[in-house]
């Protein structure tokens, strides 16, 4: 704790975007800490932050609909099946957004 993670993560995120072109971000955390990650990200960038909940079929449909610059979602609910046919790749997330 208070080793500068969040902030280190976010910092990446954002060389990420300005060096690489990177324009939407994925963060993956536990599911206590999903609003205090989109609180940060709204403290520390400029990003728009969406945080990523429910059911599977709702959860499927934030990861479709969701225009914002990062996202929140805890790991458990980041399980989904492999043969989702949301993408190419077989995941709902979209390509373009880069995953911590």
């Amino acid at each position: 704790m208070g080793l500068g993670k969040t902030i280190q993560a976010l910092a990446a995120a954002e060389v990420m975007a300005q060096e690489f072109g990177v324009e939407r971000v994925l963060i993956i955390c536990p599911t206590s800490l999903k609003h205090q990650w989109k609180r940060e990200i709204e403290k520390f960038t400029r990003r728009d932050p969406t945080v990523i909940e429910g059911l599977l079929p709702q959860r499927m449909a934030g990861y479709r609909e969701d225009t914002s610059s990062a996202a929140t979602v805890s790991r458990s609910a980041f399980r989904v099946p492999v043969h989702s046919s949301s993408s190419s790749s077989g995941y709902p997330v979209p390509r373009s957004r880069f995953v911590f």
